[in-house]
């Protein structure tokens, strides 16, 4: 996929549409994917403030992995750790494994 325009097109919509979780979602994993890690966690952290979507689960443990990749072990594990603990998240054996890595 064209990561960089869908980023672009992303941003634009957010303009006039603030707060819609589907759209954080996907413009925060874009930045992940396009290695700019500042933003990333930025926007899944405007992205975690719905609990209620479907996207909830995913945004988190990519926050997560943003964290990690901006070197900011403390977070990473922190959210790791509280991902893991909850077994019916279905990122919670990533989260353990990705626990052990950062060890």
């Amino acid at each position: 996929g064209n990561y960089p325009l869908a980023e672009e097109e992303f941003n634009t919509f957010l303009k006039v549409h603030t707060l819609n979780d589907t759209v954080l979602y996907f413009l925060g994993y874009c930045q992940l994917y396009n290695s700019e890690y500042t933003n990333a966690t930025n926007t899944f952290k405007k992205m975690i403030f719905f609990p209620d979507s479907r996207f909830y689960s995913k945004g988190r443990y990519c926050l997560a992995l943003s964290y990690w990749a901006n070197k900011n072990t403390i977070e990473a594990y922190r959210l790791f750790n509280e991902i893991a603990k909850v077994p019916e998240d279905p990122f919670a054996s990533m989260s353990k494994s990705n626990i052990e890595h950062l060890r």
